[in-house]
C-alpha cells in the first residue's frame, strides 16, 4: 500500500513539473533588445538568428531593434539597449572626441562593400560635377566613405564640385536615384543588384578600390561588459549561429532578406 501511493504521488508530481517546466523556462528566459543601424543585407545573420530563435537555447529572446532616423549609439548610450549592431564610426569618432564607454567587442565585416551608383549617362567622375548624391545620413559610415573616396579617389570635393543630399537608408536611396532627385548614391548589398537590374550604372565598386573599414560591428559599454559579461558572449555566441546559417543555407537568407 506504502509502494503505491508513494508511485501516485511521485507520477503527480512528475505531471505536475512536465506541466510547469514550459512556465519556468519562459520566467528564466531574458528578453535581449540589440539596435542596429540599416536594413543593409551584412544584418542577415541577425535577423535569422531572431526568426530562428537561436537565443533560447542560451536563455535569451532576442529582439533587433531598428534605430530608424537615429543612431544606433543613441540608443546604446540612453540605455534603452545594452547592445548595437552597426558600423564602427560611432565608437571611433567617440573615442575621438574623448569619450571611451563605447566598445567594439567584435568586427563582423572589415570591407565596406557596395558602390557608387549613378544614372546611366553618367559615365566617369567628371561628370558627376555639379551634380546631387544622395547619402544615409550625416557621420554615418555611407558619408564616411563617400566623402573619402570622392577625395582620395575621385579627385573631387565634397560640398564645392558635388552636392551631397541626406536621403535616409540605401533603400531609400535606391528610390531616390529612381525618381531623379539625386545622380548618384552609394548602395549596399543586396542593393547593387537591383540597382544594375534597373538599369543604372556602377560608377565605383569600393571592394575594387581595397577600402578597408569597421563597417559591421558589435559596439556595447565598458559597464555593460563589466557588469554582465556572460550577456556579451551569449550574444556574440548567437550571432555567430546566424552567420553560420547564412553561409550554409541560402534558401532560408533569402527568405530572411525578402521579409526586410
Amino acid at each position: 500500500m506504502g509502494s503505491k501511493k508513494f508511485i501516485f504521488t511521485f507520477c503527480l508530481f512528475s505531471g505536475a513539473l512536465a506541466f510547469a517546466s514550459p512556465a519556468l523556462t519562459a520566467l528564466q528566459m531574458e528578453t535581449l533588445a540589440v539596435g542596429y543601424s540599416s536594413l543593409a543585407g551584412h544584418h542577415t545573420p541577425m535577423w535569422v538568428a531572431v526568426e530562428d530563435r537561436i537565443g533560447r537555447k542560451y536563455g535569451i529572446d532576442l529582439k533587433a531593434v531598428y534605430a530608424g532616423r537615429l543612431r544606433p549609439q543613441q540608443l546604446l548610450a540612453s540605455g534603452d539597449v545594452p547592445i548595437v549592431v552597426a558600423t564602427g564610426s560611432g565608437a571611433v569618432t567617440s573615442h575621438v572626441l574623448g569619450s571611451k564607454d563605447q566598445v567594439i567587442v567584435a568586427i563582423n565585416m572589415n570591407k565596406v562593400g557596395g558602390g557608387i551608383f549613378a544614372k546611366n549617362e553618367i559615365k566617369t567622375a567628371e561628370d558627376l560635377k555639379g551634380k546631387t548624391i544622395g547619402v544615409a545620413r550625416a557621420g554615418s559610415i555611407s558619408e564616411i566613405i563617400l566623402r573619402y573616396v570622392l577625395r582620395a579617389k575621385l579627385g573631387l570635393q565634397p560640398d564645392r564640385d558635388v552636392k551631397l543630399l541626406v536621403v535616409g537608408d540605401p533603400a531609400v536611396g535606391l528610390q531616390a536615384l529612381e525618381r531623379g532627385i539625386v545622380d548618384a548614391t552609394p548602395l549596399t548589398m543586396p542593393l547593387p543588384l537591383m540597382a544594375a537590374k534597373m538599369g543604372f550604372r556602377e560608377l565605383v565598386n569600393y571592394d575594387a578600390l581595397g577600402i578597408t573599414f569597421p563597417a559591421n560591428t558589435v559596439t556595447t559599454l565598458r559597464q555593460t561588459i563589466s557588469k554582465r559579461p556572460e550577456l556579451i558572449e551569449n550574444f556574440l555566441k548567437i550571432l555567430i549561429e546566424g552567420i553560420y546559417i547564412l553561409r550554409s543555407n541560402k534558401e532560408k537568407t533569402l527568405a530572411a532578406r525578402g521579409k526586410r
